[in-house]
């Protein structure tokens, strides 16, 4: 049986597997290591600018207004 799993080692001499395996105790098996780059989380910032939306300048104003189509504020 050959099975490609993905585990995380615990910085000592374990590695937690991410899935289960279906195997008796104390079976023998080769373990092939091969790192596996994770990408880099993007903070908000950096996906709100990637966003590059564009639109009127008073969106923070009148935010129900673009929103929900409310009536904007008489004072205006």
């Amino acid at each position: 049986m050959t099975r490609t799993l993905n585990a995380t080692f615990d910085g000592a001499s374990s590695l937690k597997l991410d899935e289960q395996l279906d195997l008796a105790p104390n079976t023998i098996v080769r373990v092939t290591i091969e790192t596996v780059d994770v990408p880099a989380a993007n903070d908000f910032l950096a996906v709100c600018l990637a966003a590059n939306l564009d639109g009127p300048e008073d969106w923070s104003e009148n935010l129900e207004h673009y929103l929900y189509g409310d009536k904007r504020d008489s004072s205006e």
